[in-house]
């Protein structure tokens, strides 16, 4: 006989399911929750969806239970191009405005978050190879897809459909360059996946931006038609986190029912035939002259909704409580993702070479600094510090790492390689280089080497708590990390 008093409420479940997954269920949305997780307690074999509840461990859920949750609750309906306005305001208005602002810049990052089964990033290849044609070679085009369901990612890789999902087109065969007929399978060919990179990514959970998962420094967002699963709260945390992750004039698309969630004022509304979005910055002038793309430091248009920045004015012979005062005032800026206030006050510190290697506080905010500059677009900046303290400091692990990490960004992941190797003869007990070597070796195509580093970052890992972050990945935790190894 079930114990009745000791299953969860369902107001506990349905904030179990928030806290991990982010799903929002109101209680008027319970009976649908139930029906949901009831699926699931069938497909994992159990007897009742009473004896299913009884079984899960609130505090310390598994990641198979987590996914399983994840794949039944979310919903995989979706299709080729919808909402069409959309992609004409690509087409017609982003892209020309970038390529533009880029000048020889010819550098183009898009993310289609919360991806589903990938019909969404697929019509936003389409359209941007459509758009530049052959100039498309001179480009280096990286679009990333993510979503919180790894079923959804995997059926989004195999890219496989039927003539259903282009019902929003006059014809399937209007993108026939681009796919290939089987019977009644439809095929994304490979030279449009080229462009493409999947990511199993939590909106609730992970971060964002961040090199790790490639949401830094991005050109175009498209997150449309997910906000229906999240609070109030959550959506404006993740559009707060979107900002920080375009740069400067990039464009947020949202889903036309989501465009009352989008608040930030930071973000201005554009309109295109129907087509609404949301661009970072000041109203463009008319006679702004073409020039190529310069990586600095910009102030948002608008103040950020935080509290008001103070400035610390450098000047000797700090006290040591003063000192940490600006330390904390710095990581309090960082994690609030005020990037420009990060740089602002760190380089009002000063230079501290005699610190570089003993204060480990100024240690934790230089390395914050570094992760400003990548994140305000101005990664080669971030490159040049790490080579300055790598000349001060040759046996500073962290600084190869981190090093390696911006070099990976950029696409020059020969050299993040021999940053890596560097990072693990100093200190071969740093799980986030074995991690980053697995990711770099597998861009290589090198798959033994992968597979190698795969295996040593799980034995790293094995032992310590799931919800502990791992250093140097951008807070990341252990489950973040078995989960990527796992699913990839």
């Amino acid at each position: 006989m079930v114990n009745s008093y000791s299953i969860p409420s369902q107001a506990e479940i349905a904030e179990f399911i928030e806290r991990n997954t982010g799903l929002h269920y109101a209680e008027d949305k319970f009976d649908e929750l139930e029906r949901g997780l009831t699926i699931v307690s069938k497909e994992l074999g159990f007897d009742s969806y009473y004896s299913f509840l009884l079984s899960i461990d609130l505090n310390s859920p598994s990641r198979d239970l987590i996914n399983n949750i994840t794949k039944q609750l979310t919903i995989g309906e979706t299709y080729f191009f919808r909402e069409p306005a959309s992609f004409n305001a690509l087409a017609n208005v982003v892209l020309p405005e970038l390529v533009e602002k880029k000048g020889e810049d010819k550098r183009l990052r898009i993310w289609s978050a919360a991806c589903c089964t990938g019909e969404e990033v697929y019509s936003i290849a389409i359209t941007v190879l459509n758009f530049f044609g052959s100039a498309a070679n001179d480009w280096r085009i990286e679009i990333l897809a993510s979503d919180v369901n790894p079923a959804f990612i995997a059926a989004a890789q195999k890219g496989e459909y039927s003539a259903w999902s282009f019902r929003n087109t006059t014809s399937p065969s209007e993108h026939e360059k681009w796919m290939t007929r089987f019977k009644d399978i439809i095929r994304i060919k490979g030279v449009l996946k080229k462009y493409i990179r999947f990511e199993t990514i939590n909106l609730k959970t992970d971060d964002f931006p961040s090199i790790m998962n490639g949401t830094n420094n991005l050109d175009i967002i498209f997150c449309r038609n997910v906000f229906i699963y999240f609070n109030d709260e959550l959506r404006a945390k993740i559009i707060r986190n979107f900002y920080n992750c375009l740069n400067e004039d990039g464009s947020l698309f949202l889903g036309l029912t989501e465009l009352p969630y989008q608040s930030d004022p930071r973000l201005r509304q554009r309109v295109f035939k129907n087509g609404i979005f949301f661009t970072k910055g000041t109203e463009r002038r008319k006679d702004t002259p073409k020039k190529p793309l310069v990586r600095e430091v910009k102030k948002p248009a608008a103040p950020a909704p935080q509290p008001p920045r103070l400035r610390i004015e450098p000047a000797p012979g700090h006290t040591e409580r003063k000192t940490e005062s600006q330390y904390s005032l710095i990581s309090e800026l960082y994690n609030n993702g005020d990037y420009s206030g990060v740089i602002e006050n760190f380089r009002a510190l000063g230079s501290k070479p005699l610190l570089e290697k003993s204060d480990a506080g100024y240690r934790h905010v230089r390395l914050l600094y570094i992760n400003a500059l990548v994140n305000s677009g101005s990664p080669d900046a971030a490159a040049r510090e790490c080579e300055r303290i790598i000349e001060v400091d040759k046996l500073d692990h962290i600084s190869y790492f981190v090093y390696s990490k911006i070099l990976f960004e950029q696409g020059y992941s020969e050299k993040a390689f021999e940053m890596l190797q560097k990072s693990l003869f100093i200190n071969p007990e740093f799980i986030a280089s074995y991690f980053l070597m697995y990711v770099v070796n597998k861009k290589l195509n090198r798959m033994s080497e992968a597979e190698k580093y795969r295996t040593l970052t799980k034995k790293m890992l094995d032992g310590k708590s799931p919800d502990s972050p791992v250093e140097g990945l951008d807070g990341m935790s252990v489950m973040d990390i078995y989960f990527i190894l796992d699913v990839k």
